[in-house]
């Protein structure tokens, strides 16, 4: 397998990032790792040749479907239609003449598009990568949002979204008392009761990576009763959660 120097293959993958690809990648989820691997198009791309390039004895499932991750990134970033603007200009220039910044970011996606299993994390990646260098956030909650993506599955998400769809669809309401449930001084903006929530297992880990909070209903020591034992507790999108969600699937 490769002699190439980790260095050169950073630099690949940065070049294939800041350039903007020379062909589109249309239906790219559609394609057989066969294919992708075997298209001439897709050899063009500097990541893409490199890792073809450093196959002695051919190359094997993993590194083709990690190929496949490489391109949903760069798809994802050619399709939001960065390449000229002033930020992403910028660091492009920074990055490609820092050899060292340009290793140490570089390094990191590479490792953290290997260890993906879900397509559709390098996509999430991608916009988190984006966010870093339109300077929304800065390099340590980059790798922390990684960290903790590497450690969701897609059913996490699915709740994370749910719980985000609900605090904004508060967000847009006029509740007044009238409005506030039983026993409540206020309207719990943004919770949903945890009886509610189907997947319990992914409100645990989107919990436990504080994505998540969950408080006890204000309710009056009269008020408790059997019925309100649905409630437990209620359950809704933490402040990182936000940050999460907001840089991984939200564009401007």
């Amino acid at each position: 397998m490769c002699e190439n120097k980790p260095s050169d293959l950073y630099r690949s993958l940065g070049i294939s990032i800041f350039g903007p690809l020379k062909s589109p990648l249309d239906n790219i989820t559609d394609l057989s790792l066969e294919t992708i691997i075997e298209s001439e198009m897709l050899r063009e791309i500097p990541i893409i040749n490199s890792l073809l390039a450093i196959a002695d004895f051919g190359i094997n499932i993993s590194d083709r479907y990690l190929a496949k991750k490489i391109i949903m990134f760069l798809k994802c970033i050619n399709d939001r239609n960065l390449h000229s603007e002033p930020k992403f200009v910028k660091h492009r220039e920074t990055i490609l003449s820092d050899e060292t910044k340009l290793n140490k970011e570089m390094e990191l996606i590479y490792i953290m598009l290997d260890r993906f299993l879900e397509l559709e994390k390098a996509q999430i990646l991608a916009n988190f990568y984006i966010s870093f260098v339109n300077e929304e956030i800065d390099w340590t909650i980059f790798c922390e949002l990684n960290s903790v993506l590497d450690r969701l599955i897609l059913s996490d998400i699915q709740l994370l979204n749910k719980l985000y769809d609900k605090l904004r669809f508060d967000d847009e309401q006029n509740y007044t008392s009238e409005d506030y449930p039983p026993g409540y001084e206020f309207f719990p903006r943004g919770f949903i009761p945890y009886g509610e929530i189907e997947n319990k297992i992914a409100f645990s880990r989107i919990l436990s990576l504080g994505l998540a909070e969950r408080e006890l209903p204000q309710l009056q020591k009269s008020q408790v009763s059997a019925d309100n034992n649905f409630r437990l507790y209620d359950c809704s999108i933490s402040d990182y959660g936000v940050i999460f969600f907001e840089n991984g699937f939200i564009h401007n």
